[in-house]
């Protein structure tokens, strides 16, 4: 008699195939989810908190670390993106007039949140909290700068916001994972 082998039927495997992805899929994204939501009613903004994170596909299998990260990325992507726009926007302006001294300002303070924003995301992979709290509020620190001049310009006054918004839902994360501590900020706000 000859070796037989079990036959499998085709059709019964590839379903099972296809099917056992896309139900662990759905269970990892429901976990996310459902951390997503309860950190989110930990924090200030709510609803900005969910939408911004529900909006990055990693954040529904990430950690309360990674959802710190995930946050910060946008952040710097927030200050890249700005710093795009703000060079434009001086191409575009004449020399000399106040709202290409407003614009050259908010490019150098962008590049700071920018450089803090980047030291964060090092020092998270650290675990160095204490010097991401600090970075990220230095980082809010910088966009205020760029936000409090004479000059109201929407398209700069929404990013500021964003960023601003961004800052603080990092800080309130990093607060839920654990570090309490206080930092004195670099910077002297008294001048």
């Amino acid at each position: 008699m000859r070796n037989q082998r079990q036959r499998i039927p085709i059709p019964q495997t590839i379903f099972f195939f296809l099917l056992f992805p896309l139900t662990s899929l759905h269970y990892v994204k429901s976990q996310g989810l459902d951390l997503i939501r309860r950190t989110c009613r930990q924090t200030d903004d709510y609803d900005f908190c969910l939408t911004t994170l529900q909006a990055v596909n990693s954040s529904y299998s990430a950690d309360l670390a990674g959802l710190e990260n995930i946050t910060v990325t946008l952040g710097m992507r927030n200050a890249t993106s700005t710093l795009y726009l703000i060079n434009v926007l001086l191409q575009r302006t004449r020399w000399g007039t106040p709202l290409s001294d407003y614009l050259e300002k908010c490019e150098e303070m962008y590049s700071y949140a920018l450089i803090n924003l980047r030291f964060a995301v090092d020092q998270l992979r650290k675990r160095a909290y204490a010097q991401v709290r600090s970075a990220i509020g230095e980082s809010i620190v910088n966009v205020v700068g760029c936000d409090d001049q004479k000059i109201y310009w929407p398209p700069l006054a929404k990013q500021n916001q964003d960023l601003m918004k961004l800052g603080d839902l990092a800080l309130s994360i990093l607060k839920l994972t654990g570090f309490q501590g206080r930092v004195k900020p670099a910077l002297d706000l008294d001048c």
